[in-house]
């Protein structure tokens, strides 16, 4: 099996070497020292997951975040602000922007590995999730746009009756 990717962006290349000598066993480790770096990364490779260091000259986690979630490519990415800013509200501003977890430097190898490993699980679900809906959706449109009636009509009834109660199940929401 593959090792996962992850982009490390971060000006310090000590954080990015110690981070890659704490996961790198576990994980493909991709470093860029700056903002302009990291998104030249991804203008080739799309990552499992980005730590993100918040702190950074020129460019900092915050607006790298942001441009990440602007672009469809990127947007859904999950990205781990890795940083020695351990004020609350700036961690609260990260998740309201869209980071999927917090880490205060200096980190823990254990910790480190187990919320990454976490939120790239939790990507790959999400991305399995949308599948299904999707070919749920589809099996909907089907049954609804075609004329069952030359089935049995237990079943054509059944199927009709299974089609609108998984469109009201999927997409109660729009």
């Amino acid at each position: 099996m593959d090792k996962k990717t992850v982009l490390i962006i971060d000006d310090v290349k000590f954080n990015i070497r110690a981070a890659q000598d704490m996961i790198g066993d576990s994980y493909k480790i991709i470093g860029a020292l700056s903002a302009e770096a990291g998104m030249k990364v991804l203008s080739h490779t799309i990552p499992d997951l980005i730590l993100l260091d918040i702190i950074m000259p020129e460019v900092d986690g915050h607006q790298v975040l942001e441009t990440l979630k602007n672009t469809p490519e990127y947007k859904d990415i999950p990205v781990i602000f890795l940083t020695a800013d351990n004020n609350f509200e700036t961690e609260v501003q990260g998740f309201n922007e869209g980071v999927v977890d917090y880490i205060t430097k200096p980190f823990v190898a254990d910790v480190l590995k187990k919320r990454i490993q976490t939120q790239i699980k939790l990507a790959e679900y999400r991305k399995s999730l949308e599948k299904q809906v999707a070919l749920m959706s589809r099996i909907i449109n089907i049954i609804s746009e075609n004329n069952v009636s030359g089935l049995d009509p237990e079943i054509s009834e059944e199927l009709l009756e299974l089609s609108a109660r998984l469109k009201s199940e999927l997409f109660e929401d729009e």
